[in-house]
């Protein structure tokens, strides 16, 4: 059961990494970001614009990113021959801590080139960092259900990202008044109070999607 599923995690972090490119637009697309905003805002002022540019970027990346992570099983039969040996649940699984693990580690690559622009302390860049983390992972999670939600909801599945990212805007709030006041650092619990009641709500309402994907 373990190695089952440990196989489905391995094949879909190659998928998300080789054919669908992820990881290489979550990089390109935050460098590029924290580039143009180095050249637009005054060197005083970036400190101060980059760190809240860097959070706000997260729902955004994976907008674009979302609508392939099931569109393209749902249109080739690979979820079709997923479903004989995987659970709905494993499937949702599998891909949430995948696409969890590319969007942290470019995201931690590109945290790097914002310590670079930022003159920041190492225990705020902690703070900065563990409130980043939190934004991903929630955000992840609301990409596989707007992913899934596409591809059950045929007409108008193109708009529900729309209405899917906004439950991000608590936790970029929490964080944008984090990197304001670094000493209001116990609003991150508030944050990860967020994320364990809404990654769970999202991963049951994504498998029960997935489940009846083919009967919609």
């Amino acid at each position: 059961m373990k190695n089952r599923f440990l196989f489905l995690l391995k094949s879909e972090y190659f998928l998300q990494n080789k054919s669908l490119d992820i990881g290489k637009y979550i990089f390109i697309f935050f460098l590029f970001s924290l580039f143009t905003a180095s050249l637009i805002e005054p060197p005083d002022k970036i400190k101060d614009f980059a760190p809240s540019l860097f959070i706000i970027l997260i729902p955004i990346s994976l907008l674009g990113s979302s609508a392939f992570l099931f569109k393209r099983d749902l249109e080739d039969g690979t979820l079709e021959t997923l479903f004989v040996a995987f659970s709905p649940i494993e499937i949702i699984s599998a891909k949430f801590l995948a696409l969890s693990f590319n969007f942290c580690l470019y995201l931690g690559i590109n945290l790097l080139f914002l310590v670079f622009l930022v003159d920041m302390e190492i225990g705020n860049l902690k703070i900065f960092a563990f409130s980043v983390f939190l934004s991903s992972i929630l955000a992840c999670s609301l990409a596989v259900l707007s992913s899934v939600s596409q591809c059950y909801f045929k007409s108008g599945g193109n708009f529900l990202p729309i209405l899917i990212m906004p439950i991000l805007i608590p936790n970029v709030i929490l964080s944008g008044i984090i990197i304001a006041d670094y000493l209001k650092y116990p609003l991150l619990f508030s944050m990860l109070g967020i994320d364990l009641l809404m990654i769970p709500v999202s991963m049951v309402f994504s498998s029960y999607l997935c489940k009846n994907i083919y009967n919609a």
